[in-house]
């Protein structure tokens, strides 16, 4: 299983109740939790889809969760706003990631929530499957839009290079072409993970 990008989406309760909610985060969900971020003075960066349209400026699909990696010594802070604002720990998969969902009226959102290790010039390090680590320059961030809202993201090197490693999904095959739309090229051929002639 994948756990450094979107997760598929999955039934809690296999109710048709639950099975007729939004499945996807919402883009003011995502802009609440960065709010809270800031105002916290957390460092953080949003990777996965959203940061993808983020880069874009506009939602161009469905997202089942936000990524988002923030610094190791926050990350109980975080996880303890989220569970006050009403969402349940998921799964637990640390080091790489704990999920969290929250089941409102009419959505479905879930949190990915990733601790890195800072070092002193903000760089984050953050544990991934299999012994591998991501490596989160701050270099690396820039500032993408959401809901009309600023948020700190992964550069588009950055978010391309993280969609490496593993047998691209459907997600991933359209959020590499929004990439590439954003390197000014002509969208012909993509240089996708995985592919082959």
């Amino acid at each position: 299983m994948n756990h450094s990008a979107d997760a598929d989406d999955s039934d809690l309760t296999g109710s048709d109740e639950v099975t007729e909610r939004s499945q996807g985060i919402s883009a003011e969900e995502v802009a609440a939790i960065v709010d809270h971020l800031e105002s916290s003075g957390v460092t953080y960066q949003v990777n996965g889809g959203w940061g993808v349209d983020a880069l874009v400026g506009r939602q161009t699909r469905e997202h089942s969760d936000v990524d988002v990696f923030v610094d190791g010594l926050a990350f109980e802070q975080v996880a303890d706003w989220l569970l006050a604002r009403g969402y349940v720990e998921e799964q637990d998969f640390m080091p790489v990631a704990t999920w969290f969902v929250q089941v409102t009226e009419d959505r479905i959102n879930r949190v990915d929530l990733h601790p890195m290790v800072l070092d002193d010039d903000g760089n984050g390090y953050q544990s991934g499957e299999l012994d591998r680590y991501f490596h989160h320059r701050a270099d690396q961030r820039t500032t993408g839009t959401i809901a009309g809202r600023p948020v700190v993201v992964g550069n588009r090197e950055h978010l391309v290079s993280l969609r490496k490693g593993y047998p691209p999904r459907p997600v991933d095959l359209h959020d590499l072409i929004e990439l590439e739309k954003l390197r000014g090229l002509e969208v012909g051929r993509v240089d996708l993970p995985g592919h082959t002639d």
